[in-house]
């Protein structure tokens, strides 16, 4: 009765232990992220007790027979050989064999952080940690880290507690779900602190903010060689095509607004601008920018890992534009620390003499298309009643 008894406690209490072993030998990254951030496990023995049990009684019944049968000489000796001689041997290989595995083939909690990013200067492609700060060059461990963020995304969408509430209570397990809220301010929140999930979309505001900087640099190495029309050169039209693929925006018109928009925040800290114009400039910025940024419709991305993830998650549009304007600040200290420039006050100038002359030649236009129609009605009314 031996075996029968192990396989009948071990069927019948194992799942008691399942919250507290996942809590005790999970890290909290991944229990965070296969199980939210509250982390209720209590449907785990309810969907135990009422349908795994039936099927774990004879299934626990038939293993404890097998194991019983099968290594009972090994484990316990036989005739006058004792157990250790047998079986001492191989516990210990097994023992270091896990060691081994755990130590050098299983992936660390921190694989999940690499996201790619692209460097403002050389315009390559590479790698970094954000829970290290490590960088790799090329792509291969932000793709390796999309894959595993991937596989823990589709474990956190098995939702069984949802599964067990729709089975015995008639409530959809999608009920009330929603996706997670996409962060557009990023100012406040330590890199090293972001939970797994949230890594996609921190690597599209990345990217997003290194083309910025990468077309800056492009545009003060031309002022450095005195070339006159820049948007000819190779590189600059790369990352303004990248750009208008990848975001659906024209960069050099986002990258102007948006150091107008340092310039006005900037004002602001010093007291040079109190906070109603503040708030007029930024309006008026963020409506040109979202009528005049706003280029042809992105391109579709598909393939490796990593390319799906940037198509799920990118900043696309009116997003891509509100993801800059609502993180000026990052992008001034990048400007500053990275390309050594700093934005002159002379560019918010600059940038109100263009959006008047835009906004003159909107109202031109709605002139005339008022001029059309009124010449257009009149016309037919002249045609009818000849």
């Amino acid at each position: 009765l031996f075996p029968l008894n192990v396989g009948v406690l071990a069927a019948g209490s194992c799942f008691a232990f399942w919250p507290s072993m996942i809590k005790l030998c999970w890290p909290e990254e991944l229990q965070n992220s296969v199980l939210g951030v509250d982390g209720n496990l209590s449907w785990l023995g309810d969907i135990y007790l009422a349908i795994l049990l039936p099927v774990g009684i004879p299934i626990g019944f038939c293993a404890g027979m097998g194991i019983h049968y099968l290594l009972v000489e090994t484990l316990t000796g036989a005739g006058k050989e004792p157990w250790s001689q047998r079986a001492g041997l191989l516990l210990f290989a097994i023992l270091i064999i896990s060691v081994v595995y755990f130590q050098y083939c299983s992936a660390s909690v921190n694989d999940m952080y690499w996201e790619f990013r692209i460097d403002p200067k050389t315009g390559k492609g590479y790698s970094r940690n954000l829970k290290t700060g490590e960088h790799r060059d090329g792509v291969k461990a932000a793709n390796d880290s999309c894959l595993y963020r991937g596989t823990i995304n589709a474990l956190s969408h098995m939702d069984m507690g949802g599964f067990y509430t729709y089975l015995f209570n008639g409530v959809s397990p999608n009920d009330g779900v929603q996706e997670d809220a996409l962060p557009y301010s990023w100012q406040d929140i330590a890199e090293n602190k972001l939970e797994a999930k949230v890594v996609r979309h921190h690597m599209a505001f990345g990217l997003l903010m290194d083309r910025i900087l990468r077309l800056k640099f492009l545009q003060l190495e031309a002022a450095r060689r005195n070339i006159d029309s820049i948007e000819s050169m190779p590189a600059v039209e790369k990352v303004i095509t990248s750009a208008n693929n990848r975001h659906a925006i024209d960069l050099a018109r986002v990258l102007s607004d948006a150091e107008a928009a340092i310039v006005i925040e900037r004002k602001h800290r010093r007291g040079l601008m109190d906070i109603n114009e503040k708030r007029r400039e930024m309006a008026d910025l963020r409506d040109k920018m979202i009528k005049y940024g706003i280029s042809a419709s992105p391109e579709p991305i598909s393939g490796k890992p990593l390319l799906s993830e940037l198509h799920s998650s990118r900043l696309q549009e009116d997003k891509a534009i509100e993801a800059v304007l609502r993180n000026t600040s990052i992008l001034e200290e990048r400007m500053r620390s990275e390309l050594n420039y700093e934005v002159a006050d002379e560019i918010l100038h600059e940038n109100r003499q263009l959006r008047k002359i835009e906004s003159r030649y909107e109202l031109l236009r709605k002139l005339g298309n008022g001029v059309l129609v009124i010449s257009t009605g009149a016309a037919v009314l002249a045609y009818f009643n000849r």
